[in-house]
């Protein structure tokens, strides 16, 4: 059952988009359909909400009404040009995540030429486009809603057409498939968590054993489901800032093996390819409210992504980045323990070089407001 986030513009295909969910959702169920009008909650972050949609979602649906191309903000500029434009954002996410995106053309709109979109866009012109004329509304959905369910063996063709070579892709399982499995992963590793706990074993007695591979986007803890933050004094604790980056310690893929980062320290660390992931434990200072603020450079080719939790595992914000640096700034209670955890973004997961040693910076620095 693919899960479909509708992608448009007010301006030009609103009443499209809204009409196209309802047929979407009598089909394939209302919680398969993402549309931001009745999805997002009010006072959400829409950025957020976007990015959790995309999470989840194996198809968006691009409307492209009349207006979509040349639509213009306040100032007179082309939305398309602004690189935090909600649909800009939206389609070239899509993209770069492979997830499979169907230009939908309403109200006699036209496909645009690669020559008049960004660089993130120029993409969606090699993407079939179906047509939805207001005369023949249903029997074009019917087509739509034909070509939706098969998301899983067209995404090969579309990685084809990318120039994307498939023996480079590890598993051919689709995201819901990929969530089902990482569910599975997470619950053993916290009945060894829950073990290792009431049995007075300590986070460093098992040292010496294999990584493990849970995947913290699953269930409502990272790495663990101890219900227990890890404690600082038994993990590797690195000091130093003097000179050159302190090294990762090994293992560091949950809670329980997490680093110790003393707040504007700087770690060299590797994320090996692809199932690894890397924990940092960070204390922030005593009185006022602070800005914390993690910078992820000096990076290998690896696509990163950064999460951060708190002590009682709740998701505080995420940021990943294709190209270049990874910043992300986000306010912390004094005296609080928060963990954070560098990892593969999903399209990568698939994708990885596995000779790339996943290789990065990480600093974590702290002012109080």
């Amino acid at each position: 059952m693919p899960r479909i986030l509708i992608s448009y513009r007010r301006e030009d295909s609103a009443a499209y988009a809204g009409r196209l969910a309802d047929r979407l959702r009598n089909h394939f169920g209302r919680d398969n359909v993402f549309i931001d009008i009745d999805t997002i909650r009010p006072g959400e972050d829409f950025g957020k909400a976007i990015d959790r949609s995309l999470n989840s979602c194996t198809a968006l649906v691009a409307l492209i009404g009349s207006r979509w191309l040349d639509a213009k903000d306040a100032a007179g500029l082309r939305r398309l040009d602004d690189s935090g434009d909600f649909v800009r954002r939206e389609i070239a996410t899509a993209l770069e995540r492979y997830v499979r995106v169907i230009p939908t053309l309403v109200g006699d709109a036209v496909m645009p030429e690669a020559k008049d979109l960004p660089p993130d866009l120029k993409a969606l012109t090699r993407r079939h486009a179906i047509e939805i004329s207001d005369s023949r509304f249903h029997q074009d959905v019917d087509r739509l809603i034909e070509a939706l369910p098969d998301t899983a063996s067209d995404h090969t063709n579309q990685l084809a057409s990318d120039g994307i070579s498939t023996d480079k892709v590890i598993g051919k399982s689709t995201p819901l498939r990929l969530w089902t499995l990482g569910a599975i992963v997470v619950v053993l590793v916290g009945i060894a968590g829950y073990w290792r706990l009431t049995t007075g074993s300590t986070p460093n007695s098992d040292m010496s054993t294999s990584r493990k591979t849970s995947d913290p986007r699953v269930g409502s803890s990272p790495g663990s489901a101890s219900a227990q933050p890890a404690n600082p004094v038994s993990n590797p604790i690195l000091n130093s800032n003097s000179g050159e980056p302190v090294k990762e310690m090994e293992p560091n893929d949950d809670i329980l093996h997490s680093n110790v980062l003393t707040l504007g320290a700087t770690v060299r660390a590797e994320i090996r390819p692809v199932t690894d992931k890397d924990f940092f434990h960070i204390h922030t200072p005593p009185g006022d409210r602070s800005e914390v603020r993690v910078v992820l450079s000096n990076r290998s080719k690896l696509m990163p992504e950064i999460e951060i939790w708190d002590s009682k595992f709740n998701s505080v914000t995420s940021k990943y980045n294709v190209y270049g640096d990874v910043y992300l700034t986000f306010d912390a209670e004094p005296s609080a323990d928060y963990f954070v955890e560098c990892r593969f973004i999903t399209v990568n997961r698939g994708f990885a070089d596995s000779k790339d040693s996943g290789a990065y910076e990480l600093t974590v620095l702290s002012s109080a407001k």
